[in-house]
């Protein structure tokens, strides 16, 4: 049976230099205690931070993890959706792992510096 999961908001908006945060709750649906690993896929990736990474649930037991999404502030990050997925894996039932999908809106940004 594995996990279920769900996130508290699947659309998002940042600007490139700030954060959002973004709650996942996970569900362990197993006969047995699990240990979940979560993660993200998708080009959101390389600025998503997980915390905690790794949770050990009860069966029937819930458990929250915080997403923080933080792109940087340069202009090679486009502006615009980013998708991403929230990967949570079990160690006890392999099959059992889900994704969970949404989406950062990467709100464009102007720096305009002075030159004296």
């Amino acid at each position: 049976m594995g996990a279920t999961t769900s996130l508290a908001n699947r659309q998002l908006s940042v600007t490139p230099g700030g954060s959002v945060d973004c709650k996942v709750q996970v569900r362990n649906n197993g006969m047995l205690v699990d240990q979940f690993t979560v993660d993200i896929v998708g080009d959101a990736q390389e600025w998503a931070e997980v915390e905690p990474r790794i949770i050990n649930l009860m069966p029937g037991q819930d458990g929250q993890v915080t997403v923080k999404f933080a792109p940087p502030k340069k202009s090679a990050l486009p502006a615009g959706f980013v998708p991403f997925g929230v990967r949570v894996l079990s160690r006890e039932e392999p099959q059992g792992s889900v994704v969970e999908e949404g989406a950062v809106q990467v709100e464009p940004f102007t720096d305009l510096q002075r030159s004296e």
